[in-house]
């Protein structure tokens, strides 16, 4: 006998009443893979929840981390701030002691460039250059150039015994800076017919500054006799 339409709406509607047929059917037709597809399907969906809370756990600790690494960046920042202030600090009080230094025991710090030296406080040197400036030989950036300058002294000069002022900058580490404000503070004087030593004094002197004051005729007064290899 032929299996007609009839039948399969039948057979569908004794399905429809009976769980039990519709698994039995499905093993008969479909295979164990394809069974098994609906409990893989839900395994697959379980891991992809697990893997996404996973990424979201994750996500959150990223996030953790790179706030505490800007966290030790800035602290790191504020505290290299604080280092570069100590230092400038620091160097700063340094290079007043080394000035008062100098200051005190200028007789033997520079007697190698004059004899009876004497230290000329800052209203004999503001008398110098105000005339000076009163008379229209130096401008007013000249006269306050020279009353900047950390020491001047007036002796005699080694050799001839002709008097000599001599113009110092005083620096814990000599640089190109000091050599040249030595060099343009002691010509200022020159001009006005006095006649001036430049000189640099500190505990050492770089390379550069070296070279410079050697070709610009500034004498260095050195705690340390050789500039460093920099």
């Amino acid at each position: 006998m032929a299996f007609t339409v009839d039948d399969f709406q039948d057979l569908l509607r004794l399905l429809g009443q009976r769980p039990d047929w519709q698994a039995e059917l499905r093993r008969q037709i479909l295979t164990d893979e394809l069974l098994e597809l609906p409990a893989l399907m839900r395994q697959l969906a379980e891991r992809v929840d697990a893997l996404t809370q996973q990424m979201a756990g994750l996500v959150a600790f990223q996030a953790r981390t790179e706030q505490r690494i800007d966290e030790l960046i800035a602290a790191q920042a504020r505290f290299d701030r604080r280092q570069d202030s100590m230092d400038d600090h620091l160097g700063t009080l340094a290079g007043r002691a080394l000035e008062l230094e100098y200051r005190q025991k200028y007789p033997g710090r520079f007697g190698s460039l004059a004899l009876r030296l004497q230290l000329l406080e800052p209203n004999r040197v503001a008398a110098i250059v105000d005339d000076a400036f009163q008379a229209g030989a130096i401008s007013e950036a000249k006269r306050s150039s020279v009353l900047d300058a950390d020491l001047v002294l007036t002796g005699r000069r080694r050799g001839d015994n002709a008097e000599v002022y001599l113009v110092a900058e005083v620096s814990v580490g000599v640089g190109i800076s000091n050599v040249r404000r030595a060099s343009e503070r002691a010509s200022i004087l020159a001009r006005l017919g006095r006649p001036t030593l430049a000189v640099v004094a500190g505990e050492r002197i770089s390379r550069d500054a070296d070279e410079l004051a050697r070709a610009t005729d500034v004498h260095q007064v050195l705690q340390r006799a050789q500039p460093p290899e920099v």
